[in-house]
This record gives structure tokens, sequence and C-alpha cells, in this order.
């Protein structure tokens, strides 16, 4: 247990330490995170997509299948400066979504503001009902 314990103390350390993290650990894919909601009218999904240039984003949504595609480039640094540490992600990303209930996809609207990436989706059928009398 001993053993064990300082072998993993030692392989932190040597991750703090590592003057090309990238090099010696690799980086994450990208993945962005996603909220999706939903009300009487419409499904709204907001995208986690900091640094990514909104020219660089693919929406399509066929039937109820939301996808957004797109890249997060590598950060590039000063080839004269040393890196330390690199925790950012990069790549290409891929997600899709099957939405609940059909959507009106030809009234969805998509924007981009501060790493955020909002699409707002109607669902079909989302008129008010109208009460009809007999008489």
């Amino acid at each position: 247990m001993r053993n064990t314990l300082a072998r993993m103390e030692s392989d932190i350390n040597d991750w703090f330490e590592a003057s090309d993290w990238t090099a010696k650990y690799g980086t994450a894919d990208f993945t962005p995170v996603c909220t999706l909601t939903e009300s009487d009218r419409e499904f709204v999904a907001y995208f986690d997509i900091p640094g990514v240039s909104k020219d660089d984003l693919k929406i399509e949504i066929e039937g109820n299948r939301l996808s957004v595609s797109g890249e997060r480039k590598e950060l590039k640094v000063p080839s004269q400066d040393k890196q330390h540490i690199s925790e950012s992600c990069y790549g290409s990303f891929y997600r899709s979504f099957s939405l609940p209930s059909a959507v009106d996809e030809s009234k969805a609207d998509a924007h981009y503001e501060d790493g955020v990436l909002t699409i707002q989706i109607p669902k079909f059928g989302t008129t008010k009902v109208k009460e009809i009398k007999v008489h």
C-alpha cells in the first residue's frame, strides 16, 4: 500500500513538473457541453464553445435531430516562449441529440455571443388552442 501511494505521489508530481505537458501527456479532445431546455413553444440548446469562431460551426436539424459540429483551433504560443502547462482542449467536435418531439426546423434560429452558442428550435403545433362553442 505504501509503495502504491508513493508511486501515485511521484506520478502527480511529474504531471505538475512537466516542462512540456502536451508532449508528455497529450491533450484531451474538445467536447463542448450542452444545456437543453424545453418550454411549451420551443427547445433551446446552449453550447459552451469558447474560442471557437462562428465560421467554424455547422448546425443541422433533420427531423427531430439536432447536430452541431465545428473545430476549436489549438492556441498558438510564440515559439520562443517556454510552455509549462497546457490544459486547453482543441480539435474537431460533433454533438447530436434527438429532441423529444417534432420541431419546425424552418424557423430555427442561432446566435453566438461570449463563447455561448444558443439555438432556438420552435416545436410544431405551438399555436394556441382555440375553443369553439357549439351553437
